[in-house]
């Protein structure tokens, strides 16, 4: 039995949530503290954290930050980009994947919902990702996007674009979520329990 296949077999009654955010050393230190502040948020929620498994970054802050809290963190690793990232050893669990396609794999079979923090093309392609298999019907999980500081505005609007013209089904927007700030995260959090998606 695989990991991956093992961990969804021992699954725990908390549930879990797919963080996505860039690795890059070579941003502001304001994205640095967000992962901080939404690892507090993650953990104040008794959620377990899956993430792309770095140790650097704001992918490194958060799984740091959830870490000091005493909280679950499961890193999922492709061996393909070792060398260009660090795969984080100071976590919960860390599964080795073959490639970026196993890891996204992965992440939306374990995970019970889904949060975009502001991030590079990786983020964008794991945004995507979600965003096909909500279209298309295959999963009813919800994705939740943090437009820190106006990051993904252009995104959104491409989006409802989109939507407007027909190539893309109104529905995904039932299952997103837009928050611009650690206060609407939360409400959307308890927002959620209260339709028994997180209990």
């Amino acid at each position: 039995m695989s990991d991956a296949n093992e961990l969804m077999e021992r699954r725990s009654t908390r549930k879990r949530i797919c963080v996505f955010c860039s690795a890059s050393e070579n941003i502001s230190q304001d994205f640095i503290m967000l992962s901080a502040k939404v690892g507090t948020i993650i953990c104040k929620q008794s959620l377990d954290l899956i993430y792309g498994g770095d140790s650097k970054g704001m992918m490194g802050e958060l799984a740091k930050s959830v870490m000091h809290q005493q909280g679950y963190v499961l890193g999922i690793f492709p061996q393909l980009i070792e060398g260009n990232e660090i795969k984080n050893r100071d976590i919960s669990k860390l599964i080795v994947v073959n490639d970026l396609f196993e890891r996204k794999k992965n992440m939306l079979a374990l995970s019970d919902l889904f949060l975009a923090l502001p991030g590079g093309i990786g983020t964008i392609d794991e945004i995507t990702e979600v965003l096909v298999h909500i279209n298309l019907g295959i999963i009813k999980k919800t994705l939740i996007i943090f437009n820190f500081n106006n990051f993904y505005v252009d995104f959104i609007k491409h989006l409802e674009k989109m939507q407007s013209i027909g190539m893309v089904s109104e529905k995904i927007f039932k299952q997103i979520y837009i928050v611009n700030s650690i206060e609407e995260l939360d409400q959307v959090f308890n927002t959620l329990k209260g339709k028994e998606i997180l209990l």
